[in-house]
């Protein structure tokens, strides 16, 4: 079950765990699942709302309001500041971004190796990863019945100047979608395959305890390990701070996109 801070029902929330996943994005969201699936008891905490399709009616800046980090003013410190739209809420920046699915170049996955030493992280690796998240969520090039004119117009455009051009890969329901282009909003008809329609329930289902409207604002230390999170849980409207929470677990999984 997905808890609200109107489910939660109480101002005080104790809850203990295997594991405590912090972000319900990409990251939080399959880890939860997959932890779940090896056996492991595991709570999800989110700080945004639980949005269904039906709430995405709205008004752009309403969206930003209700999804967004920071009301979606998120931005780089630089010349020029670049923005970066994060989601608040569950399912993090795959409920409100565009869909784009792709995998990193074969050179990040080396950096990773030389600058860090991470083992077992190149693509050779992790292929067998990305090809089951990728049947989760449906990851596949946009049919141009979806891209419409201007994608044909830009293919257009490639061919004549000998530029390589393809349809992006996107985690989509082509039988759903219906090129409305709300996707930063949320989709309409939840043919965008994010984490809140898949990996969210598939966790969810399984045994996993989530809860939305909370903030996570310290984690528990002791003898140098994580051991837990304490946090506010937040109204689902107002965003005003209306009770408090402490998660006891054995490791701790902060996965925030921030």
């Amino acid at each position: 079950m997905i808890y609200t801070q109107r489910s939660i029902g109480t101002n005080r929330l104790e809850d203990q765990a295997d594991v405590v996943v912090v972000g319900s994005g990409a990251g939080g969201a399959v880890l939860a699942k997959e932890l779940k699936e090896a056996g492991l008891d595991v709570v999800l905490l989110e700080e945004g709302g639980y949005f269904k399709k039906e709430d995405y009616n709205t008004h752009p800046l309403e969206a930003f309001k209700l999804m967004y980090s920071d009301g979606g003013s998120t931005a780089t410190i630089g010349i020029p500041p670049i923005p970066i739209p994060l989601g608040r809420c569950i399912g993090g920046t795959t409920t409100v971004n565009s869909g784009t699915t792709l995998r990193p170049e074969e050179y990040v996955f080396e950096s990773w190796v030389k600058n860090f030493g991470v083992k077992n992280m190149l693509m050779k690796d992790l292929e067998p990863c990305y090809e089951k998240v990728e049947k989760i969520i449906k990851a596949q090039p946009v049919n141009w019945k979806v891209m419409g004119k201007n994608g044909e117009i830009i293919d257009r455009g490639c061919k004549k100047l000998g530029w390589s051009g393809k349809p992006i890969i996107r985690n989509y329901d082509e039988k759903l979608c219906r090129g409305c282009g709300r996707c930063a909003f949320g989709c309409p008809t939840d043919a965008k395959r994010a984490m809140h329609v898949t990996y969210v329930p598939m966790a969810s289902e399984m045994g996993a305890r989530i809860y939305a409207n909370c903030r996570v604002d310290s984690i528990d230390v002791n003898g140098g390990v994580a051991r837990g999170v304490r946090g506010t849980i937040l109204h689902e409207e107002t965003d005003e701070p209306v009770g408090s929470f402490h998660v006891s677990a054995k490791v701790v999984a902060f996965v925030e996109e921030h």
